[in-house]
């Protein structure tokens, strides 16, 4: 039987959300946002919630670094976690 990637994690479950950046300048762009999610119908169902700050380098119009610091706000999801990836755009 396998288990959830994400801990915890709800079988059903309605996520929201909501972020928001400002160009700082052509090719760099701060981030802010927060995220979480709650069970529905799940009476052993845990809800959780994360913000985050990042930054976008926009490298030319195909590619980006993105970088982002996550931290736990409600609930249990995780310590904290740091992300960085490199995206094409097409």
């Amino acid at each position: 039987m396998s288990g959830p990637i994400v801990n915890p994690m709800n079988r059903a479950e309605l996520e929201l959300s909501v972020s928001g950046g400002f160009l700082l300048a052509s090719e760099l762009r701060l981030r802010a946002g927060v995220q979480g999610a709650v069970p529905v119908g799940d009476v052993d169902g845990a809800s959780r919630a994360t913000g985050f700050l990042g930054f976008d380098v926009l490298l030319d119009e195909n590619y980006e670094i993105v970088g982002e610091w996550h931290l736990p706000l409600a609930g249990d999801p995780f310590t904290a976690k740091l992300v960085l990836s490199v995206a094409r755009r097409f």
